[in-house]
């Protein structure tokens, strides 16, 4: 009898062990359309489940991800992504990255594919069964989805025309649930050097990197940071080498408190070499503060509503976006610049700031009612190689009997200003202060109109 009842245990603690792996795959695929609709939220791109096949153990689905552009005037244009994936049910899976086995909801591992054509050209009419992207990803069962990615390294040949060897690019994307409602994406991606030859010159690059952390608040809109790394870029044409150094790039943005934001963007250079002239370690920061969150909802949701989701907008359009603009300013919205440029010829420094204190309706007290202020000094030297590159047109077309050329009228306008007071000059440099305040622009306490 005793030996009857640990039979029937020992059958129903199989059975129960055979069925995990099943309800396992039950509870993922539920998930799973759950997260590619919270993807597929942007409406910049369209995906859509083309097959689930759910199995007992393994189930296997296929993705069509399709980007939209559309010009102006132009034939809709859109290519299709195929992400094809095998997804091993847990509660026990087996982790490619550490290879290890873990406890987890799934494990899923994916191919990227182009169409044929497209993909035949990037990877040099080599044939890869894995597409011109694989993933692996575990998916834990508090609602992580872990995916590290990683591409060939591509070749492109269009003999007489062009070769391009790209390293690909490799990291990791992840992301978190909460029932049906995307918490947090977390990307760290490196995008590989590359190196392009054509009858026009050569393009190389090293390692770029993209990192971004963002996650939704309460409002409706996201909190974040985003990051651009890029070491080196070189142009080498018939007009000589042009070469970026160090070029950083940041964007914060997030709620200040539950009905204003703020966003900050930051560009930082470390060299710019060209023929011509350079630029040393510079920086250009702009931020936007306390902005009405009613407002940018709703200036979201017309730009997401819009049918033409082209990079150049519409008239009708463009108007009616900046129509919305008076509803993203309160009277603590500012606007903050600052600007150092290091030019071989000598340097600029900017910084200044625009509030609207009174009550904004219209575009027109948008314009009207702002209040600014912007100090700025630049460079003898700098001031007198920009008047140089404005006129080189007219100084090419300059007949050789007129006795005043174009850059001696600029530079004579400019000793006017310096006489008249807009200007001052200190040492090697020229100085002004510019302000705005209800329709009135002065430099340095000077009306100009």
């Amino acid at each position: 009898m005793r030996g009857k009842v640990v039979i029937n245990f020992v059958i129903l603690l199989l059975m129960v062990l055979a069925i995990i792996p099943w309800a396992d795959g039950f509870i993922f695929k539920r998930g799973y359309y759950r997260f590619i609709k919270a993807l597929a939220a942007d409406k910049a791109v369209n995906i859509k489940i083309l097959e689930y096949q759910q199995g007992w153990f393994h189930s296997t689905a296929k993705i069509a991800m399709t980007s939209k552009t559309n010009p102006v005037n132009t034939p809709s244009v859109s290519v299709s992504i195929i992400l094809e994936q095998n997804i091993s049910h847990g509660p026990l899976v087996r982790d490619a990255a550490s290879h290890r086995w873990i406890f987890a909801l799934a494990a899923v591992q994916g191919k990227v594919h182009l169409p044929a054509a497209l993909e035949a050209v990037l990877l040099g009419n080599l044939s890869n069964q894995n597409g011109v992207l694989d993933s692996h990803a575990i998916v834990t069962f508090g609602g992580d989805y872990l995916s590290q990615i990683n591409t060939p390294v591509f070749n492109v040949h269009i003999p007489r025309i062009v070769d391009i060897v790209w390293q690909g690019l490799n990291g990791y994307m992840n992301f978190h649930m909460s029932g049906r409602h995307l918490q947090k994406m977390t990307t760290d991606i490196t995008i590989g050097a590359i190196a392009a030859k054509s009858v026009m010159g050569s393009i190389t690059t090293k390692e770029v990197a993209i990192t971004y952390d963002i996650s939704p608040n309460m409002s409706g809109l996201w909190n974040g940071t985003y990051y651009f790394k890029a070491p080196e870029l070189t142009f080498a044409g018939v007009d000589g080498v042009f070469s970026v150094r160090n070029l950083n790039t940041s964007y914060t943005f997030g709620a200040a408190s539950s009905d204003l934001y703020n966003a900050k963007i930051q560009f930082l250079l470390g060299q710019l070499v060209t023929p011509q002239f350079g630029v040393n370690a510079s920086h250009i920061n702009l931020s936007l503060e306390n902005m009405r969150v009613s407002g940018l909802l709703n200036l979201v949701k017309t730009a997401n509503s819009l049918k033409n989701r082209a990079m150049q907008l519409t008239s009708a359009q463009s108007q009616h976006l900046m129509a919305l603009m008076p509803t993203l300013i309160t009277p603590v919205t500012l606007v903050k610049g600052d600007t150092v440029i290091d030019t071989s010829y000598g340097k600029v420094w900017l910084n200044g700031q625009a509030a609207w204190p009174m009550t904004v309706k219209t575009i027109d007290d948008v314009f009207n009612g702002v209040t600014g202020k912007v100090d700025m000094r630049i460079s003898a030297g700098l001031v007198d190689y920009l008047m140089t590159l404005m006129v080189a047109h007219e100084m090419n077309a300059m007949l050789p009997s007129q006795a005043v050329s174009p850059v001696d009228k600029m530079r004579a306008q400019w000793s006017r200003w310096v006489q008249q007071g807009f200007i001052i000059q200190d040492k090697t440099d020229y100085v002004t202060a510019l302000t705005l305040e209800r329709g009135i622009f002065k430099a340095n306490g000077i009306q100009v109109y």
